[in-house]
């Protein structure tokens, strides 16, 4: 299941090496459809958590 997640970040990485489609935010909300419509693109600690996972996958293969 690791190798899938860290499988799934790079695939996300675009050219200018941002991590896509992280949440927007998810503050409160009433429905399933409220968090459906949450907006999806590159948030800065979206990227700092790619980073945290991607050397955590480096330390445990090397």
């Amino acid at each position: 299941m690791g190798l899938k997640s860290v499988q799934a970040v790079i695939e996300n990485i675009n050219d200018k090496g941002e991590l896509q489609n992280v949440s927007a935010g998810t503050a409160m909300g009433e429905t399933l459809d409220f968090y459906k419509k949450i907006p999806v693109t590159c948030m800065p600690y979206g990227q700092s958590m790619a980073i945290l996972s991607l050397v955590e996958y480096l330390y445990t293969t090397i």
